[in-house]
């Protein structure tokens, strides 16, 4: 009958759902330690006697602070929290493209050379296209794209890619910059394409490596 498919249907929804959501939790809990480099977090249910309608809580406490719920972390810590479980569904639940709009704005610096480290664990996995003003952000990557208007009323794309090893593979940064003065510095492992990048990408992954081009 209707009412049997229905049930079965529950029933389906409920083993799965509560498969996942266990796996994320898990996969939740070892990224935040990993991000944090220390602390706790956990997901849990409101009602798991009714998986169907349940809410979910997240519970979060950074190393060396004893808060609990989320509304007692700071904006950066709220954003990181918020970032590692994104990572940890991924990690469930891989995807082979996915676009982050300034994920990452709220972070400080270390807390963003974490996160570009650990968008490395992506390697051949997954393509980032990245929306960010971040220039740490902008060191882990292999092509930056960006808008321009150095003439009033006259955007212009430029872009360069960087040959480096420690970025991450096929993955796009989208940013808007002023204009303001290019200089062109140049080092054999260095190639770009069409026109200059306006950005300050940094110069200290490696001795060797100079971005192509700054600006001041």
């Amino acid at each position: 009958t209707l009412l049997e498919i229905i049930n079965d249907m529950d029933s389906i929804m409920e083993e799965k759902f509560n498969k996942t959501f266990q796996e994320i939790k898990q996969e939740f809990q070892k990224v935040f330690r990993e991000l944090f480099k220390g602390g706790s977090a956990n997901l849990y249910m409101t009602d798991p006697n009714n998986i169907l309608e349940t809410g979910i809580e997240l519970e979060a406490t950074p190393p060396g602070k004893n808060l609990k719920t989320v509304q007692s972390l700071s904006g950066g810590e709220k954003t990181f929290t918020a970032i590692a479980l994104l990572f940890a569904i991924l990690n469930v639940r891989p995807v082979p493209f996915c676009l982050f709009d300034e994920v990452e704005a709220a972070l400080d610096e270390a807390n963003v050379d974490a996160f570009g480290e650990y968008l490395n664990k992506y390697r051949n996995k997954t393509q980032f296209i990245i929306i960010t003003h971040k220039k740490k952000t902008m060191e882990f990557i292999d092509t930056l794209y960006g808008i321009t208007m150095q003439e009033s009323g006259v955007s212009k794309k430029v872009s360069v890619k960087l040959n480096c090893e420690s970025k991450i593979p096929f993955s796009y940064i989208c940013c808007n910059v002023k204009p303001s003065k290019v200089f062109p510095l140049h080092k054999d492992n260095a190639s770009f394409s069409d026109a200059p990048i306006l950005t300050k990408a940094s110069t200290h992954l490696d001795n060797s490596f100079v971005p192509p081009f700054v600006y001041s």
